[in-house]
């Protein structure tokens, strides 16, 4: 537009200076001409040259007029540029902010699932302590029934010294019957004398002796029950020492056991730095946000500084260049945008805060749950020691059941001496009657103080078979309770069992626990990662 109208205005010119020449010309051809112009037409001539002139200036002004409007809107249209470059690097950034807000929610969403399982663990350790209250529990009814069964020891000592004094009452009646065997074989001695003249008689006596031989047998019969049942009794000795041998494994096993649990506490201790660690590194994290939060400030501050240049420039060019007040706009509109998010970024600070001393107080929590867990696993030890204390007390007890069982032992090796002797003494016996045949007389008292006798000793053998089953009784009720405490120990054993499934659970669940810690750090560690690649884009914008 501008060269159009300095053309029209130069041909304009042109034609003002050709028409005076056409003027001259046709005023020459004219008649009575001389070839000098007339004063008036030299006075349009210079006014039209003053006129040119004054023109001429005009156009020189709105030429330098026209350059600086196109050196204004040179500038204005690089403004533009820097300002569409200004936007488009903020849509970038904004793009990526959002990008970056959506990975803290979506960290967001897993710290609350975080923190649900780690409410689940708490709820599931909660739990676990009151399985080991239990335990507890079971461990002092343990307890209980083990001083039961140490005063049934105790009634068994009893028993055990009730049966001495039976088998010395025993020896005094072998030692009775010796005296009466031998009054018997002094009597024989008389009667062999008087034997002579009665053969029927001596028939009686034979089928007598016969009947005392039958009798001794049955004392020899018993006295192998005696043995039998002692054997019994060894047996059963044997057995529960085997017993105890294998209880005694069972608590070496449970004591490691609390060993390894031990070692395992004090990897969960090793564990629970680590993660105050990653906790620090975390605040770390957050220090680093707020820095970037400031520095965001900082930028805000300098672009409101920038908007306010601009207005200046603006007022000043408000009429030539009102498409700049829609830019302005829009950089405002902007800058809002950055103060909301900036205020968001904030809030999100605050709730990381908040987030951050949850965990605390949760570590806080974890930390009084392992100290019960470790006056937990003092109590077990003493607990493993008292068993220890009560296992060497059976081992003593046993070893003097084993030492009496010995006494008892050489005591039936005597009763078998003195069965032989006997058995040697009726052999002789039945040789000096077999001799005395023809010497042997006995009368009707005699008869009667044999039958006497007779009856005396089935007393005495009734009373031994009564003692026999007595003992057999006593026998049959250490079996039912060996078979209980059987019972318990296997009982026991499984509930070790199901807790060390519990704890090696438990463990898994810490595993997982820390999995997803490390997890969570990865995250961290790119959310700072997105943060400086943030923080170069701002320095380079």
């Amino acid at each position: 537009m501008s060269d159009d109208l300095w053309r029209l205005l130069v041909g304009e010119e042109e034609e003002e200076e050709l028409k005076p020449k056409k003027e001259r010309k046709d005023f020459e051809k004219q008649p009575g001409a001389v070839g000098v112009a007339p004063p008036r037409l030299e006075e349009e001539i210079i006014k039209l040259r003053e006129e040119n002139t004054l023109l001429r200036e005009k156009l020189i002004n709105e030429q330098e007029t026209r350059m600086k409007l196109e050196e204004e809107l040179e500038s204005a249209e690089k403004r533009i540029e820097t300002l569409e470059k200004i936007e488009s690097k903020y849509y970038a950034e904004k793009k990526k902010r959002r990008e970056a807000e959506a990975a803290i929610k979506d960290k967001e969403k897993t710290l609350s699932d975080t923190i649900d399982e780690l409410e689940k663990e708490k709820a599931k350790l909660e739990a676990i302590r009151q399985e080991l209250a239990r335990l507890k529990e079971e461990n002092e009814k343990l307890q209980k029934s083990i001083l039961s069964r140490e005063t049934e020891v105790k009634l068994l000592k009893n028993n055990n010294l009730s049966l001495e004094q039976e088998i010395k009452r025993l020896r005094e009646e072998l030692s009775n019957t010796r005296e009466r065997e031998e009054e018997l074989s002094k009597e024989n001695k008389e009667l062999k004398e008087k034997y002579d003249h009665t053969v029927e008689e001596l028939e009686k006596a034979n089928n007598k002796l016969l009947s005392r031989e039958k009798k001794l047998s049955e004392l020899s019969d018993q006295t192998r029950k005696l043995e039998e049942t002692i054997a019994k009794y060894r047996n059963q000795l044997q057995s529960k020492t085997s017993e105890l041998s294998k209880s005694e494994r069972r608590y070496q096993e449970t004591y490691t056991d609390l060993v390894q649990q031990i070692k395992e506490k004090e990897t969960l201790q090793k564990k629970l730095v680590e993660h105050e660690q990653k906790i620090k590194a975390l605040e770390k994290e957050r220090t680093q946000q707020e820095n970037l939060v400031n520095e965001l400030k900082k930028e805000k501050r300098r672009l409101e500084n920038q908007i306010i240049e601009e207005r200046k420039l603006r007022s000043d060019t408000e009429e030539k260049f009102k498409d700049q007040e829609n830019t302005i706009q829009q950089q405002n509109i902007l800058i809002k945008e950055l103060t909301n998010k900036l205020n968001t970024l904030e809030a999100e600070l605050s709730k990381s805060t908040n987030i951050r001393s949850e965990l605390e107080n949760k570590l806080a929590a974890y930390k009084n749950k392992i100290d019960e867990l470790e006056e937990l696993l003092s109590q077990m030890n003493i607990t493993c020691q008292e068993l220890q204390n009560s296992l060497d007390t059976e081992k003593t007890r046993k070893q003097e059941l084993e030492k009496k069982l010995e006494h008892i032992e050489k005591d039936r090796q005597k009763l078998e001496q003195e069965l032989t002797l006997l058995k040697k003494e009726r052999s002789e016996l039945s040789a000096e009657l077999d001799k005395t045949r023809a010497d042997y007389d006995k009368t009707s008292k005699e008869f009667e103080k044999i039958r006497k006798e007779r009856d005396d000793l089935a007393k005495q053998v009734e009373e031994l078979q009564t003692q026999v089953n007595t003992l057999r009784t006593e026998i049959e009720n250490y079996k039912k309770d060996k078979s209980t405490f059987e019972e318990q120990l296997r009982a026991r054993d499984a509930e070790i069992t199901l807790e060390r499934s519990k704890y090696e659970k438990a463990l898994l669940k810490i595993q997982s626990l820390q999995e997803k810690i490390d997890s969570m750090i990865k995250q961290n560690q790119e959310l700072k990662d997105t943060v400086k690649d943030m923080k170069k884009r701002e320095k380079e914008f």
